[in-house]
């Protein structure tokens, strides 16, 4: 399987960082229902490069439905801004390297959502502990 070169993967870091600056409540939006729609478009066949990450994927969006209807608001701002800007990444077909790319096309989106997951990792297994015990699914 291919990897990102040391440019590319600057770049999506930049991107990254400057989309968690400039989140809008039309952003949280969209990520929520166009990822509601990407996650279920895949959801029965899976690409094997997000396999990894295809739970927390899951996670994130659910979390930032939670906090968006207001049932889970107790996690910093600059969180739901990192799923935001993960999500908004992840749905998009056209990005540094189409989705229509078979295998290859979603090596940018792992780089991206495995990024926020090192700002979140906290917060979301936070998240997880408080849906579990809480009895959501």
């Amino acid at each position: 399987m291919g990897t990102l070169n040391e440019k590319e993967k600057t770049e999506l870091e930049d991107q990254f960082k400057k989309k968690t600056e400039n989140i809008s409540e039309n952003d949280i939006k969209k990520a929520i229902s166009q990822g509601e729609e990407k996650i279920n478009s895949l959801s029965d066949n899976i690409p094997e490069v997000l396999k990894k990450v295809w739970r927390d994927i899951k996670d994130m969006w659910s979390m930032l439905v939670d906090y968006y209807n207001g049932s889970y608001r107790q996690v910093p701002w600059g969180t739901i801004a990192a799923i935001v800007a993960a999500l908004l990444y992840f749905i998009s077909p056209i990005d540094m390297i189409p989705d229509f790319i078979p295998v290859f096309g979603y090596i940018d989106d792992v780089f991206i959502i495995t990024l926020a997951l090192k700002f979140i990792e906290g917060d979301l297994n936070e998240y997880r502990a408080w849906k579990n015990n809480s009895g959501k699914k």
